[in-house]
């Protein structure tokens, strides 16, 4: 790579609020909560404790969700 202004460092994402941000995001362009972290680590260092809370969020809330689809499309 003959960019100058590349010096191979790759910016940090470990603020829980940033990673909630970079997150929704990415779903809210239709990228899978299961290819995110692969999304994310080809362009930041990131914080992959909080990147599973996160997403284990995601995952509940989109559960949850659902379920109450369903309870009203039953009713």
């Amino acid at each position: 790579m003959d960019n100058d202004n590349f010096n191979g460092a790759l910016p940090r994402l470990v603020e829980r609020a940033q990673i909630e941000f970079a997150v929704s995001y990415l779903v809210g362009r239709g990228v899978e909560p299961d290819t995110i972290p692969e999304n994310l680590t080809r362009h930041y260092h990131v914080c992959m404790d909080t990147l599973n809370d996160v997403l284990a969020d995601v995952n509940v809330a989109a559960l949850t969700a659902a379920n109450d689809g369903r309870r009203a499309e039953a009713a």
